[in-house]
């Protein structure tokens, strides 16, 4: 009895000795404001303010610190940075080894808690100046349970971040993937994606450059926060003006594999807000790839199907439209089709009298005279040389009257070539479509007898089936 008395007597803290009595207290002192500090400030912290919270925090006197310190270590620079520091310290970082891994280091008046976070080294460094105790064991100890609490909260800080930035950079390429199917499927134009990405991105100065056949050079189609200029006098200022353009501009080119350049896209990034401007970068180096690639699919498909001289159908184009036609039309007995075959007359004579740029120029013009005079549902093209030819969804009467407005609008040419103006007339030769119409070759041949017919007749004349027959 009398040894439980004794086992449960309240003079037992007399036993502890008294040079460690303090160091209970300070302990008991130390674990109450850490845990405060973690409940109150460190829990609702944003991430970018954590390492300045924790500096302060060890500034307090009950912690009796000269110098405390967190550092990041610099991979790319093999150099530990400051990312919030208090007091002065004569500490050589150089001779800091970088540790993977959570280590804790002591020395009489230095403690060096190292940890890593998602592939990154930390450090925290407090000293204590030479004429002030040496740390105790409880001060290394409370030093160690710091460390790993804060390195616990700044991880699951980073985590949270990530998986924030994570969402809002899915949230834009989701957007950006709107546009570009929107693009591809030419519901929207390159311009309207650039705008809509802008502004998604917060971008408040940039400028779209765009190539076209017209021009040979990028010429600006859209801007925002700058002056709209030339694209040659834009570029100069960015690189050479330094007050107007700082670093924060950067240019997003678009050139496919094959080094076509289709324009260029300049913009002022949140470079000082990192995490933005990491957004920022990953979404226009996805858009501007995407687009690239339509447009360059885009041109492949223009090449492949157009007649690069005079910029309307190609023969390999109009005779896969005709085929798909004559098909439809041996299926439906009411539909209707005819096709037009188109000579330019004494074009030979054009090329030696004049030279081959002025019968290039005279193939451009009747080119978009027949484009001109055509129907909505008509297709023409650059048969060879200079014949070119049109398909029809017309009958005998339908197909005479396009016919002859085509022939019309050739004769109303006048082509200037040098110091000369050349007028230009043509043949026509057309031909319906029957249910016994079994090919393209076929039609095409008997709208080719036809022409014939007209260049016989004395040419600047249409034959084809008889329209009162219509």
């Amino acid at each position: 009895m009398n040894d439980t008395a004794s086992f449960g007597n309240t003079h037992a803290p007399d036993r502890v000795p008294e040079h460690l009595r303090g160091y209970n207290d300070w302990t008991i002192g130390a674990m109450t404001d850490l845990v405060n500090f973690a409940a109150i400030t460190l829990e609702p912290a944003p991430l970018e303010t954590i390492p300045s919270q924790v500096v302060s925090f060890l500034a307090r006197p009950l912690f009796d610190l000269s110098f405390i310190g967190l550092f990041r270590f610099d991979a790319a620079t093999a150099q530990w940075t400051v990312l919030a520091s208090h007091g002065t310290g004569d500490i050589d970082l150089d001779e800091v080894p970088n540790f993977e891994g959570n280590t804790l280091l002591e020395e009489d008046r230095e403690i060096y808690s190292f940890f890593s976070i998602l592939d990154e080294a930390f450090l925290v460094l407090v000293t204590r100046a030479p004429d002030r105790p040496v740390f105790s064991p409880s001060e290394y100890s409370f030093m160690s349970l710091f460390s790993t609490l804060f390195s616990s909260f700044y991880q699951m800080k980073k985590l949270a971040k990530q998986v924030e930035e994570k969402i809002v950079e899915m949230s834009n390429l989701s957007a950006s993937s709107k546009l570009i199917a929107g693009l591809r499927e030419n519901t929207v134009t390159v311009e309207e994606v650039f705008l809509e990405l802008a502004d998604t991105l917060s971008l408040d100065a940039f400028a779209l450059a765009l190539c076209d056949e017209t021009v040979e050079k990028p010429h600006v189609v859209l801007a925002r926060g700058i002056d709209e200029k030339d694209w040659d006098t834009l570029l100069a200022e960015i690189y050479t003006d330094e007050k107007h353009f700082p670093d924060e501009w950067e240019m997003f080119s678009l050139f496919d594999e094959n080094l076509v350049l289709f324009g260029a896209f300049i913009c002022r990034l949140a470079k000082q807000n990192p995490t933005l401007y990491a957004i920022q970068r990953r979404v226009l180096d996805h858009t501007v790839a995407q687009v690239t690639t339509i447009l360059s699919q885009r041109q492949f498909h223009t090449e492949a199907l157009t007649d690069p001289l005079t910029g309307i159908a190609n023969r390999r184009n109009i005779m896969k439209v005709l085929k798909e036609r004559i098909r439809a039309a041996r299926l439906d007995p009411l539909s209707k089709l005819s096709v037009a075959m188109i000579d330019i007359d004494h074009f030979k004579k054009v090329n030696d009298t004049y030279g081959h740029p002025a019968g290039d120029a005279v193939l451009k013009a009747v080119a978009q005279a027949v484009a001109s005079a055509l129907r909505g549902t008509d297709l023409a093209a650059r048969y060879g040389g200079e014949e070119f030819l049109v398909v029809m969804q017309a009958g005998r009467k339908g197909a005479y009257h396009v016919s002859e407005r085509i022939r019309r609008s050739i004769a109303k040419l006048r082509v200037k070539a040098g110091d000369h103006t050349l007028s230009v007339t043509a043949s026509v030769g057309y031909a319906v479509c029957t249910g016994l119409t079994l090919s393209p070759e076929e039609i095409i041949a008997r709208a080719d007898a036809f022409l014939y017919q007209a260049k016989e007749a004395g040419r600047d004349r249409t034959f084809g089936d008889r329209p009162e027959e219509a």
